[in-house]
């Protein structure tokens, strides 16, 4: 074990790997405001800082599987990526009524899968397109849905939803209850692939 960013008095969090394992993302406050850095994994060059001017708090993030890019997502509700080369941030969502911590990239990491909640707070999932910028809803705001992740194939898209309905009866309280609604359900995402 060795201090890989040895850097005193400076807050450093959300670690992650490369796909490629080239590199090494974080989220550090050396700036002063929470900002994604990548640096190469043998340490033998300095950090290079990605985001700039922060406006508010970073949560967490995720590297593209091509490790050209980094999904992240902030407590102004939005979703964005940045270009790990060029530093070009781009605008996926801006939420109104929940932060979009859920989201995960298509192995060929053109698409993100990701949820998102509209006015009545059950979570949907969506898809966008990096390429056509076009956007598609997986789900309808029936059921609570959420936490997509793509197959390793790209084929499928797994996701978690509240559409088990098997109420119980309190004998206490004299009202239904409704508890284990949460199942893992898939979706094909091409009309050729076996449901």
């Amino acid at each position: 074990t060795y201090n890989y960013t040895q850097t005193s008095g400076t807050h450093e969090r959300n670690v992650e790997w490369s796909p490629d394992g080239k590199s090494i993302a974080y989220i550090s406050d050396k700036s002063g405001e929470f900002e994604i850095y990548v640096q190469k994994q043998d340490g033998s060059e300095p950090a290079k800082q990605l985001t700039k001017n922060a406006d508010t708090y970073i949560f967490s993030f995720k590297w593209s599987p091509d490790s050209k890019k980094i999904l992240f997502h902030d407590r102004k509700m939005r979703l964005r990526y940045i270009d790990v080369e060029s530093g070009a941030v781009t605008l996926v969502s801006t939420e109104k009524y929940t932060v979009p911590g859920d989201y995960d990239w298509s192995p060929d990491s053109k698409w993100i899968a990701y949820g998102s909640a509209p006015k009545n707070e059950f979570g949907i999932i969506k898809l966008y397109n990096l390429e056509t910028k076009k956007f598609y809803d997986v789900t309808d705001s029936w059921y609570d849905s959420g936490n997509p992740e793509f197959s390793p194939d790209g084929k499928y898209l797994y996701f978690a939803s509240s559409r088990d309905f098997n109420p119980t009866y309190s004998r206490t309280e004299w009202n239904h209850s409704y508890s284990d609604m949460s199942k893992i359900y898939l979706v094909t995402l091409a009309k050729d692939t076996p449901s």
